[in-house]
């Protein structure tokens, strides 16, 4: 075969789409969600405590449904769980059920029975165990996809860990200021916004240094590209879910926000949370998987593959 014929060409996923972004968006405001609540009780915040926890199950339980949305029939659902040496989706479910089973025991305890101080510390511990776990999963789950070069990055869970840690605390912020107690976090609304500030900033930096680290590598270039000319994710990540939110914890942390601190929050609270569904999206609409064209044949190049599950459990692009 003549190899001067080889060219190569770029073609977008079209397996995954917006059901597996809410998934793994949920996923991650599950977690972050559980996180907030559990560290918030050792630190006495009542308000985001309760809430935190009453969070997770809900956005847990509402993104396995759009999993199983995506799997077509609510009977492949048993087959989601059978596939852990093989699926990072399997994998994923099966952390998620752990995770459900604690929270649901935890918000039991929140709600209707009086744990001891010991048994609430032992399921926030391992409640933080299975949700940091979750987070990353939510990355690890794109980065083993051999097939998709922008998705095959070391960088991915850590982006999506800042990103499950920010949309969670956003999320437990907007029900507190919604459904808490009163005034709004009496007295701790600063260090809360200070803190949203920090995970905002540190999840800015991990999205530039992962489209940076994505535009050096040739295969991963077009996908790096179309990304930035993604209108909904420059302005509706980058500049409404980022930056004016992490101008506005900043304006509330530093004491300027006055009467405005709850209204300011909870925008910036909003924001974050759709920035964060965005995210996940944008990353799985630029995901391509490259070819190479000869003599009319096209070939996908990849590394070794993982067995193609029947069920779609597998990344796009591992055939």
């Amino acid at each position: 075969m003549d190899t001067k014929n080889f060219r190569k060409k770029a073609l977008l996923q079209k397996d995954w789409h917006w059901e597996i972004a809410i998934y793994l968006f949920l996923g991650g405001v599950g977690a972050g969600a559980y996180v907030t609540g559990a560290i918030s009780s050792f630190l006495g915040w009542t308000d985001m405590a309760r809430w935190g926890v009453l969070v997770s199950f809900p956005a847990l339980a509402i993104g396995l449904l759009f999993l199983v949305a995506h799997l077509g029939n609510p009977l492949r659902t048993y087959l989601a769980a059978s596939k852990a040496g093989t699926s990072w989706i399997s994998r994923g479910v099966i952390f998620f059920s752990v995770f459900m089973l604690v929270a649901i025991i935890h918000i039991i305890g929140t709600l209707w029975v009086e744990l001891s101080g010991t048994i609430v510390l032992a399921l926030s511990v391992i409640g933080i165990i299975f949700a940091l776990g979750t987070m990353v999963y939510t990355g690890a789950l794109l980065s083993a996809s051999k097939g998709i070069p922008f998705w095959r990055s070391g960088i991915m869970p850590i982006l999506f860990m800042f990103s499950a840690l920010a949309t969670g605390l956003a999320a437990t912020v907007v029900f507190v200021y919604f459904f808490g107690s009163t005034p709004f976090l009496a007295g701790i609304a600063p260090v809360v916004a200070l803190i949203a500030a920090a995970l905002i900033l540190g999840e800015a930096v991990v999205v530039l240094f992962f489209l940076h680290a994505a535009y050096r590598l040739p295969e991963s270039r077009d996908s790096a590209v179309t990304a930035t000319k993604k209108g909904s994710f420059i302005v509706g990540d980058v500049l409404l879910g980022l930056l004016v939110p992490l101008a506005l914890m900043l304006y509330v942390g530093f004491g300027n926000a006055g009467g405005n601190t709850g209204t300011l929050m909870v925008i910036a609270g909003i924001l974050v949370i759709i920035g964060g569904l965005l995210l996940r999206y944008m990353v799985l609409s630029v995901g391509m998987i490259t070819t190479m064209y000869a003599s009319g044949f096209e070939f996908k190049l990849q590394n070794k593959p993982e067995p193609k599950s029947p069920i779609g459990l597998v990344p796009p692009g591992n055939v």
